[in-house]
């Protein structure tokens, strides 16, 4: 992960950089994820050419959640659920 992350605007919620700033709805997926488990740092990775619409990687150790998004089309609320409740059952 990048030493320097760039502030969303959202507390705990983080781009990996600028270049992943797209701004189609990407911070209110974050924001659901943020809700969830306020434990945990979200950090957005954005870009194109995706095989998927996100996906989620947790990282323990540093309590963070990295989502990166394909930039085109975002997930929808059942999806995001969805993912909020398998990262819970991997923070058991």
């Amino acid at each position: 992960m990048a030493d320097e992350l760039i502030p969303s605007g959202f507390d705990r919620i983080f781009y990996k950089s600028e270049k992943d700033r797209y701004n189609r709805g990407e911070t209110q997926v974050a924001r659901a994820f943020a809700k969830a488990f306020p434990q945990l740092k979200i950090v957005i990775t954005m870009g194109p050419y995706r095989g998927y619409d996100y996906c989620y990687e947790l990282n323990k150790a540093q309590d963070t959640l990295e989502i990166d998004f394909y930039s085109v089309r975002l997930p929808s609320k059942e999806y995001v659920n969805s993912g909020i409740a398998e990262v819970a059952g991997w923070l058991k």
